[in-house]
């Protein structure tokens, strides 16, 4: 049955029609049902005898698929649908068509219909790599269970060579018990592996990078990857690569970190050393923990560790440097003494301001930033002169 719409003239009864198929529009959608029909057969020989089918969809540029199954799909069990179909693609299997008596048909092994489905008598059945007839002849024989063999009404590749890639590049659950399967065949599947081999080749150029840049370059790579549209096996491998790479840049920014913090130890035992011999109340100074919030405070408390009965208020300076802003980070820190004349997060809000940034706390403790670096001085004055009229 032919449907359209007239567009302009008008039709007759009893005149002469003639319809051209559109050949760039079914010769995809052919191979997609083609490529429907060796999915169903991979989807049982991978997960088992219980797969049924559900529900698709053929279309010229994808095919949808939908099978019993209660888990999702592993990526291993992908990679084993995507080698069967591809094993049949490149052998280049006929695809046989023919009708056949219901009765006989349906004995034949392996057998896959829609459960629940009326079919006509005859009916139709598409073999994929045997004629119909060999099937219906001796339709119990265990080798039919290795051929793609299907009750079918619709429009096939001749052979299924010419569907060339068959790339599996999504799966979900739409019901309980039912999952869904989305592919691709030809063009629109060396697409995905090309699109899958660009961001492989990112990838190789990221691990050579530095730990700081790869951090940075990971999480555009990982973004770039759940986005893209590539195969299965494939984006479970890159996905996989960028863990242990994400591990290598855990471990480089804490050993970093543990290098941050001696060293903004070390500064803070110095400043603590003078505080303590002139008996100070009152302590702000920079020390040099760059942007590592951590090492910041652990400077902080070896201040207050020291000196407990001193206001403390700790500066860590990252110059601006390769179109970065410049950054200041700043802890401080108010012992329960002096906290009824000097509260913590009212003390560094005053600093971050003249630093244009903000921050905050309680009356003990409080953090926050800035950004403009040639103000240090400037807070680091008016922070000790503001503490200091405050508690005398």
């Amino acid at each position: 049955l032919h449907v359209g719409h007239v567009v302009h003239g008008d039709f007759r009864v009893g005149e002469s029609v003639e319809c051209h198929v559109d050949r760039s529009r079914r010769v995809p959608i052919e191979n997609n049902h083609t490529a429907t029909h060796l999915l169903n057969f991979a989807l049982r020989k991978a997960l088992g005898e219980h797969v049924d089918q559900k529900g698709s969809l053929v279309g010229p540029e994808r095919l949808r698929f939908d099978f019993s199954h209660t888990g999702p799909v592993t990526s291993e069990q992908a990679s084993q649908i995507e080698r069967t179909v591809s094993e049949q693609i490149e052998r280049n299997l006929t695809v046989y068509a023919q009708p056949a008596e219901l009765s006989a048909a349906k004995r034949i092994n392996g057998l896959r219909a829609v459960f629940g489905e009326t079919y006509p008598d005859p009916m139709r059945v598409v073999a994929i790599g045997q004629p119909v007839m060999d099937l219906t002849a001796s339709p119990e024989a265990a080798m039919w269970r290795e051929l793609s063999v299907e009750f079918c009404g619709g429009t096939h590749a001749p052979s299924t060579g010419r569907l060339s890639v068959f790339a599996l590049v999504g799966e979900e659950a739409v019901a309980k018990g039912v999952r869904r399967v989305t592919a691709l065949t030809g063009e629109h599947a060396s697409r995905a592996v090309k699109a899958a081999e660009e961001l492989r080749g990112r990838l190789q150029h990221a691990e050579t990078l530095s730990d700081e840049a790869l951090g940075r370059a990971l999480l555009e790579i990982s973004q770039a990857v759940d986005q893209a549209v590539i195969p299965m096996p494939r984006k479970a491998a890159l996905r996989h690569d960028i863990s242990l790479l994400q591990e290598r840049v855990k471990a480089a920014a804490k050993a970093a970190g543990a290098v941050k913090r001696d060293a903004a130890v070390r500064d803070a035992k110095a400043l603590s050393a003078s505080a303590s011999t002139a008996n100070e109340q009152v302590i702000v100074g920079v020390v040099d923990a760059g942007d590592d919030r951590q090492a910041l405070q652990a400077a902080v408390k070896t201040v207050t560790d020291t000196c407990p009965r001193a206001a403390v208020m700790l500066l860590s300076v990252v110059e601006p440097a390769s179109g970065e802003p410049g950054k200041v980070a700043v802890v401080a820190a108010v012992p329960g003494g002096l906290q009824a004349k000097l509260k913590a997060g009212d003390w560094l809000r005053e600093a971050t301001a003249i630093l244009g940034g903000k921050g905050g706390g309680k009356a003990d403790a409080a953090q926050g930033g800035g950004t403009d670096t040639t103000k240090v001085k400037d807070a680091i004055a008016a922070a000790r002169a503001g503490a200091l009229k405050a508690i005398m």
